[in-house]
């Protein structure tokens, strides 16, 4: 008799434990996609700063030509898919999200025509909130101002999980 009552404990026990110990590894599975999102989200934000920081000196059309951020006139800023860049040592290039491989976001000198992958494949861009600049002015003396959006994606175990990413940049004068 007793050892119908320890077989039966153990019937309703070992099933209660594994479900734990596979809910403990599936959020594990997750924190980790999370962490790498926040990695890679991260890293993108670096880049990005750092190009509009260190290197530009005016937002252009797409010609490189005219500069176009406004003086601010509206609360609401109108967001584009790609930012045209030109920098203090007259070079042109832009940060975009690229179309063959939409998951990553590009950066591209115009002149040499070179190409380089600010994330890694691991982590996407989302398309339903895809990579989105924005630029304005407070004044005509004042360096114009970028703001970026994105937000990055990621697959992890039965559930997709994402990260959303704004900030906003100040061009120095050079």
């Amino acid at each position: 008799m007793e050892l119908i009552v320890a077989v039966g404990v153990v019937a309703l026990v070992l099933p209660a434990i594994f479900n734990i110990f596979f809910v403990i590894i599936r959020q594990q599975i997750v924190l980790t996609a999370y962490q790498d999102m926040k990695r890679q989200g991260d890293s993108i934000a670096k880049n990005i700063k750092y190009i509009l920081q260190n290197r530009a000196s005016q937002i252009t059309d797409a010609t490189y030509l005219l500069e176009v951020c406004p003086l601010i006139t509206t609360p609401t800023p109108t967001y584009f898919p790609r930012i045209y860049i030109k920098d203090r040592d007259d070079n042109s290039l832009s940060i975009y999200q690229d179309s063959l491989n939409s998951d990553k976001i590009a950066s591209l000198a115009a002149l040499p025509n070179k190409k380089y992958f600010l994330n890694t494949t691991s982590v996407q861009i989302s398309q339903t909130s895809p990579l989105a600049f924005s630029c304005y002015r407070v004044n005509d003396f004042t360096p114009a101002s970028v703001s970026v959006r994105y937000t990055v994606g990621k697959s992890a175990l039965f559930k997709n999980v994402s990260l959303p990413y704004s900030f906003s940049v100040r061009l120095r004068n050079y």
